[in-house]
């Protein structure tokens, strides 16, 4: 894929503001070429230049093809056993209007939005483009310093993903799509040591509702909330300008959860291989180091 975009920024007056963005994609397989333009436009008015913005956007997006492997081990006889398909590029649609407000050091936002796109998955083993999936949402961000030590950033969604047609079966229309949760959360706090720069501590807070395995809507997994811990230390004095070392340990209680999922038929049984749900991680370690020269 190559693309090559441009964005120009047009200040009406002191209120007003409009913004437009336009990229054009090259894709290319091996069985088909094919490009295509994506732009959006985003019109801000500023009821309180620096303090108080409202802003509408619509995007029209040129997205690259999904894929499919036909795994000889899973698809026993199937003509396309151990061939890969690779699906032409489709697009997607979004509408957004939100307010976003800065209150002293913290920062606030709302949106409200609906994205359109196909979908894809598995019907009497053949995977290809099945219908229109119609995402709508709210969501609610925050961010900025809560006291002079303590830093919070985060956000909620609440969101109704339907199958808003079908090209397949009619009755799975107006269904929730496939892991998709209604309710997703996440909050970070940063607390910085007072007086050693150098040191500070995170803890993030994830939360994912209830999400349906079938296109049916009548099997579910539970919600889950993990915790992650974190640990950083900033210095000038060793390499380069300046070296960040970062210690985390992520689902800290061990939490047994589902992380994502796939559809694999219409009438939401699993595919040949046997499942279409995959485990989120244990209780993980991580170190990593960053340096800035």
């Amino acid at each position: 894929m190559k693309n090559v975009g441009l964005l120009y920024d047009i200040g009406i007056s002191e209120y007003v503001e409009l913004i437009f963005s336009g990229a054009n994609s090259w894709f290319k397989q091996t069985d088909y070429k094919k490009s295509g333009l994506s732009w959006a436009g985003s019109a801000i008015y500023k009821i309180i230049p620096n303090h108080l913005n409202v802003y509408f956007t619509y995007a029209d997006s040129l997205k690259g093809g999904t894929s499919h492997f036909y795994d000889p081990a899973t698809y026993t006889n199937h003509p396309l056993a151990g061939q890969t398909i690779v699906f032409k590029p489709y697009r997607s649609e979004q509408y957004e209007v939100g307010v976003k407000t800065r209150v002293a050091e913290f920062d606030l936002s709302a949106a409200i939005f609906q994205i359109t796109r196909p979908t894809y998955y598995e019907v009497d083993l053949i995977f290809g483009e099945q219908g229109e999936q119609r995402s709508r949402g709210i969501e609610l961000t925050a961010g900025g310093k809560i006291i002079e030590y303590i830093s919070m950033y985060g956000g909620v969604s609440f969101l109704q993903a339907t199958m808003n047609k079908s090209n397949a079966n009619k009755n799975v229309e107006g269904k929730t799509m496939i892991g998709e949760p209604r309710v997703q959360a996440n909050v970070l706090f940063d607390f910085a040591v007072p007086y050693v720069d150098k040191l500070a501590f995170t803890t993030n807070f994830h939360y994912t509702g209830k999400r349906y395995v079938d296109e049916m809507n009548t099997k579910s997994v539970d919600d889950c909330f993990t915790t992650d811990l974190g640990v950083r230390y900033t210095t000038k004095k060793w390499v380069g300008k300046e070296t960040t070392l970062r210690f985390n340990v992520n689902n800290l209680f061990n939490e047994k959860y589902w992380v994502g999922m796939f559809p694999g038929s219409l009438d939401g049984q699993a595919t040949n291989s046997g499942t279409n749900l995959f485990r989120g991680y244990d209780r993980t370690f991580m170190l990593s180091g960053q340096v800035k020269f």
